[in-house]
C-alpha cells in the first residue's frame, strides 16, 4: 500500500504495482525477504541489515534486564523464542510468503511471460527508452514539488524509499508497461467496425463534417417573452406558443433576405443559451444533434444559404452550412488503420493479453 500511495503522490505514468522488496527483481541479484521495520517506523536499505538499536542506558525501567543487553541464544536457524518455543526462519518465511507473497508472485510471473512473449516476437524495450520514461517521471516528480529535490527526496524517504531504490522499482513496472504495449500494437489488427467508426469521428458521420449555425426559438423563452408583454394566459397554450414562433422566424427569416447579417440575429433573437459563445454554431455537429430533419437539411442545404424555418422537438430552427468536406473511406483508410495500430493499448486489450498468456503457458504455482 505504501508503494501504491507513492505512485498516486508522484505519478501518474500507468505502472503497475511494483513488487514489495521481498519480491524486488534487479539484475544479478537474488529473492530475499523484505527488510525489517525499525521501532522507529525507518526502513533498512535493500539487502542490508538495520541498524543495530541503542541500548537502553536506564537500568531501572521496567522490564530491563542484565540479561536484555545480552546477545540471544538461538541457534542459527531461528529467529524467536516464544515462550521456550523456538520459531524457525522457515516458519517465519512462509508465514511472510501467504502474508505478502501471492499478488506479488502473480506480478512476477506476469512480467515473466510478457518478456518471453516478447521475445517470441522479437521485440524488445531498450535501456534509452527506460531512461526517457523515467526523466519524464522524474520532471514530473519535482514539478509536483516546485523543483524542490530535496522535498523530493524527503517524500520517498518518509515511505521507505531512496531515489535509487524507486528508480530501480520504477524501471521493473515500466519495462512491462512497455513490451505489454508493444505486443499488444505488433499484435493488433483494426477491425472494419473499429475504422468505420474512426471514420466518422475525425472525418464526420459517413465521411461528410458540416459546421452548421443555427437560430433555435423554443416555447420557453417565446411564453416569458408573451407574458412580460402581459398576454392573457388563455393566449399562451402551445398551439399559440407554436404560431408565436412561426410569425417570429419568418420576420427573421425576411431579414435575412434583407441581408441582415445572420450571425447578428442568432446572437439579438436565438434561444439557444449558448449563443453567446459560438454566435449559433452548434459545436461538433455530427448530424445527431435536435433530430433527423435538421440533420436531413444539413446534408441537403447549400453552403452558405439560410434554409428554415424546421420544427424539431427543441423548437423551431433557421440554419446556415457555414462549410462542408466530404471525404471518402477508401482514401484514408490506410491511414486510420496505421493511426489505430499506434494508439497505446487499452485496459481491456491489456486484460484479454494476461489472460491469454496464463491461458497458454502452464503456470504452476506456490499454494
Amino acid at each position: 500500500m505504501l508503494l501504491q500511495t507513492l505512485l498516486f503522490v508522484f505519478s501518474a505514468s500507468p505502472i503497475p504495482t511494483p513488487a514489495p522488496w521481498g519480491l524486488i527483481e534487479l539484475p544479478g541479484a537474488s529473492l530475499s525477504m523484505p527488510p525489517i521495520a525499525h521501532a522507529q517506523g525507518h526502513v533498512s536499505e535493500l539487502g542490508a541489515p538495520p541498524e543495530k538499536e541503542p541500548e537502553n542506558q536506564d537500568s531501572t525501567n521496567k522490564g530491563t534486564s542484565a540479561s536484555d543487553d545480552a546477545e540471544p541464544d538461538l541457534p542459527p536457524e531461528a529467529v524467536a523464542r516464544v515462550g521456550g518455543r523456538l520459531i524457525s526462519l522457515d516458519e517465519y518465511k512462509e508465514e511472510l510468503f501467504r502474508l505478502n507473497g501471492y499478488g506479488p508472485l502473480g506480478d512476477f510471473i506476469h512480467r515473466r511471460l510478457l518478456n518471453a512473449e516478447g521475445e517470441r516476437l522479437g521485440l524488445v524495450v531498450t535501456e534509452s527508452e527506460l531512461e526517457i520514461a523515467w526523466n519524464k517521471e522524474w520532471t514530473m516528480m519535482l514539478a509536483r514539488s516546485r523543483g524542490n529535490q530535496a522535498e523530493v527526496e524527503a517524500n520517498l524517504q518518509s515511505l521507505g524509499y531512496t531515489i535509487g531504490r524507486y528508480r530501480a522499482q520504477y524501471f521493473i513496472g515500466q519495462r512491462a508497461t512497455m513490451i505489454e504495449n508493444k505486443i499488444i500494437k505488433h499484435l493488433r489488427i483494426p477491425e472494419e467496425k473499429a475504422l468505420r467508426l474512426q471514420f466518422d469521428f475525425q472525418y464526420g458521420l459517413n465521411g461528410e463534417r458540416v459546421v452548421l449555425r443555427h437560430l433555435m426559438l423554443n416555447r420557453s423563452r417565446t411564453k416569458s417573452a408573451l407574458q412580460a408583454a402581459a398576454t392573457p394566459a388563455e393566449l399562451m397554450t402551445n398551439n399559440h406558443l407554436d404560431r408565436a414562433m412561426e410569425k417570429k422566424a419568418v420576420e427573421i427569416l425576411s431579414k435575412v433576405r434583407e441581408g441582415q447579417d445572420f450571425e447578428a440575429l442568432c446572437r439579438a433573437e436565438s434561444h439557444d443559451l449558448s449563443v453567446t459563445q459560438n454566435a449559433g454554431v452548434i459545436p461538433g455537429y455530427n448530424f445527431k444533434h435536435y433530430g433527423s430533419d435538421v440533420a436531413k437539411a444539413a446534408h441537403t442545404a447549400p453552403v452558405g444559404e439560410v434554409v428554415g424555418p424546421i420544427t424539431a422537438t427543441a423548437g423551431l430552427h433557421l440554419l446556415r452550412v457555414e462549410s462542408r468536406v466530404v471525404t471518402r473511406f477508401e482514401d484514408v483508410k490506410d491511414v486510420l488503420f496505421a493511426e489505430l495500430k499506434a494508439n497505446d493499448a487499452s485496459y481491456a486489450e491489456r486484460a484479454a493479453l494476461t489472460g491469454r498468456l496464463f491461458r497458454e503457458t502452464e503456470v504452476e504455482r506456490r499454494r
